[in-house]
């Protein structure tokens, strides 16, 4: 999964909360609210090779999706990544003292 991060992040939170207000923000929106074209413009090309943007026939920005469940995939993959940083290294050590003190026979 990739991580957004920097300006498209906050241009895709943009395009997320208009269009989940049912109200998609056009291209002269976007255009208004950032002050460098080109980057916008490579942002949002990003954002649609990632497939999580596409626009309409009126130059409306929409989710697709893979964008629609973004949120819930990323908070998916943090839960993911803590359980298996955290959560499997305690059980595994727990166990191996378990199994450590049992051959000893200090258990």
């Amino acid at each position: 999964m990739v991580i957004l991060v920097g300006s498209p992040k906050k241009i895709f939170k943009i395009i997320y909360d208009r269009y989940n207000s049912k109200a998609p923000i056009n291209s002269d929106e976007l255009e208004s609210l950032f002050s460098n074209r080109q980057e916008l413009e490579n942002d949002l090309n990003y954002l649609k090779s990632l497939e999580l943007i596409d626009c309409d026939y009126n130059w409306n920005y929409l989710l697709t999706a893979k964008g629609r469940m973004y949120f819930k995939l990323k908070l998916q993959y943090y839960f993911d990544t803590a359980v298996k940083s955290i959560f499997c290294p305690i059980v595994v050590a727990f166990i191996t003292t378990l199994i450590t003190l049992w051959l000893k026979g200090s258990l």
